[in-house]
């Protein structure tokens, strides 16, 4: 298929058509989306509908904070952090902890996805929270570390020569995060095949997640949200599926049952972001398909299970922490 390259309102405006087309449309024609130019401004922009938002209080545990006590959120009971380390440096470290035995649980293994379909057909999970809505500390849970902490990720430091001489927190170069983003529990992106829709393997990684709701979650929050849509992103020659979801609890997801009920000038700020922040980072473009979103949770469900029974004997799987590796 041939790439091929538009200006930022008609990509987003292009983007946005496929990601609301019916699903019997299936696959959208390929589209490359072209490079920022070095000081474009951030898509959430004076008047917008997401409000530029303070830094995440990052120094309690969520049990503590303000947002267990928002009406929006409804937390799963039986979760808490323990954190250790300051903000902005890379020792610092959340851990999911078990509320009543105080012992140390997996964000990825330990939290049940428990996806679950209603008789109106909408569908609904668990999520656990990495990168609140507004911030900017590209933080993600550890697939290879001792029980899945959440740290802050590393960008190389190069010299003149290219060469590595350290690492230093990152940050998205883009902007802000435009939703609670995180990962799916129990859920797998699959290393060793490649992707039915995008023909790329996975990333090695839980399956990614944005809640766009109106309020925005701490960093190791777990609770429900409904499923909206999907968008399929490639990352480095990697399928690397963007699930779209509301809050359960939010007041906005009793109207919205699909990605089409999302206003128009959310989804842009959405599109634009995932078409342009990896180009920031000067790496290569990204592409998106329209697709039966409980379709990409369920095929990343089974891998997850296929992995998990022994099935990866790769490297990559290797690397991987889980619950069994707890005496190692």
């Amino acid at each position: 298929m041939t790439a091929s390259t538009t200006s930022m309102s008609g990509m987003a405006l292009l983007l946005l058509a496929a990601l609301v087309a019916p699903t019997s449309a299936v696959r959208h024609m390929l589209q490359q989306s072209p490079s920022p130019a070095a000081n474009a401004p951030s898509p959430i922009a004076a008047g917008s509908s997401t409000p530029t938002l303070a830094p995440s209080p990052l120094s309690q545990p969520y049990s503590a904070q303000a947002f267990a006590g928002n009406g929006n959120f409804s937390f799963l009971q039986g979760y808490t952090t323990n954190i250790t380390g300051k903000p902005g440096t890379l020792d610092y470290s959340l851990q999911l902890v078990n509320a009543s035995t105080g012992s140390n649980m997996s964000a990825w293994h330990d939290v049940p996805l428990d996806l679950t379909v209603a008789a109106d057909g909408s569908v609904t999970f668990n999520t656990l929270v990495e990168i609140p809505t507004g911030e900017q500390a590209k933080y993600e849970t550890m697939s290879s570390k001792h029980g899945n902490p959440i740290k802050q990720d590393e960008l190389d430091i190069k010299d003149a020569n290219d060469n590595v001489t350290g690492q230093a927190p990152r940050y998205y170069k883009y902007g802000p995060s435009r939703g609670n983003y995180g990962g799916l529990p129990q859920t797998w992106s699959n290393s060793n095949i490649s992707d039915a829709v995008t023909g790329f393997p996975g990333d090695n990684d839980p399956l990614d997640v944005l809640d766009i709701s109106s309020t925005r979650a701490p960093i190791g929050g777990v609770y429900r949200v409904k499923l909206l849509g999907a968008l399929g992103m490639i990352d480095s020659n990697e399928s690397d599926w963007k699930v779209i979801v509301i809050n359960a609890a939010d007041p906005l997801a009793a109207t919205y049952n699909d990605i089409s009920d999302v206003p128009q000038e959310r989804l842009t700020s959405i599109l634009e972001f995932y078409a342009n922040y990896k180009q920031a980072e000067k790496k290569p473009a990204t592409c998106f398909w329209p697709v039966a979103p409980p379709n990409v949770i369920r095929r990343h469900q089974q891998d997850y299970e296929w992995w998990l029974a022994g099935n990866c004997g790769s490297k990559a799987c290797k690397d991987l922490w889980w619950p069994a590796k707890k005496s190692e």
